[in-house]
């Protein structure tokens, strides 16, 4: 296949494409699952559709979804190109964010969740976690702008925060 038509078309299907300007193609195969899900969870299948996400992200987080695109890749050829497969999101870890938001989103529109229970009493510790969370990425990244903490540590802090992959940490600081 001539290198502009496989581009064109990878680039249609969102495999392939500018760094960071992958985002809208990625939120458009979220809304295309979007339907599947919310199904799913008017016949009360709230948890199964989390469960799905949460094992899509692991396998994210397990190197999986990267490898098999590294694989797709060399089987089209696309290293020989100068085309390089996957998008700086991976879409199987960033998914978590979409499909939480819309279960949250489907359960305060059937009336099943109230946001004024985190405002009650035995959710106090709850509410001082979130905020020793932020203040503690607060710190972070005011000692990594000051220079206060070592290069090491940083290295550490930064692949665990790798936007693209959506790591453990990451979903952390985005709860809080």
């Amino acid at each position: 296949w001539p290198s502009t038509w496989l581009a064109g078309g990878l680039a249609l299907m969102t495999i392939i494409g500018p760094r960071f300007f992958d985002i809208l193609p990625m939120y458009l195969v979220f809304i295309a699952f979007a339907p599947l899900a919310l199904m799913q969870m008017h016949k009360g299948r709230h948890l199964f559709v989390i469960g799905v996400s949460l094992a899509l992200w692991t396998v994210s987080q397990l190197g999986i979804s990267g490898a098999l695109m590294d694989a797709a890749g060399q089987m089209l050829g696309l290293q020989a190109r100068g085309m390089t497969p996957g998008l700086f999101f991976d879409r199987v870890g960033w998914q978590l964010v979409f499909f939480a938001g819309l279960t949250l989103g489907m359960l305060l529109a059937q009336g099943k969740l109230d946001p004024a229970i985190l405002g009650q009493p035995q959710f106090r510790l709850l509410q001082c976690v979130a905020v020793a969370v932020v203040l503690m990425f607060a710190a972070l990244k005011i000692g990594e702008a000051d220079g206060f903490l070592p290069q090491m540590i940083l290295d550490r802090i930064h692949l665990q925060l790798d936007k693209g992959l959506l790591g453990a940490v990451a979903i952390i600081n985005l709860a809080a």
